[in-house]
């Protein structure tokens, strides 16, 4: 429940930011080294769907400034 409630907080802070080029270099690296890689490393079932609410409340915010790691995104979150 705790980590559901944090990426709900997390999807919040992003969809109200003003400034998003800092939410993307405060947060986008630690996003893909804990919550990105926790995601992909977890069993199917376990999986929180709240992350991926949350990317797509940042992939809207951030329009074209994180289209370059869109592919690293879809590595971490969908399996080949």
């Amino acid at each position: 429940a705790i980590k559901e409630d944090s990426l709900m907080l997390l999807g919040s802070y992003f969809s109200k930011a003003t400034n998003i080029q800092q939410v993307l270099d405060q947060f986008l690296t630690p996003l893909f080294t804990f919550v990105l890689n926790d995601y992909r490393d977890c069993h199917p079932e376990a999986r929180e769907s709240e992350v991926l609410n949350m990317l797509a409340i940042l992939i809207n915010k951030a329009e074209s400034r994180i289209t370059n790691r869109i592919p690293d995104i879809f590595d971490l979150t969908f399996e080949h």
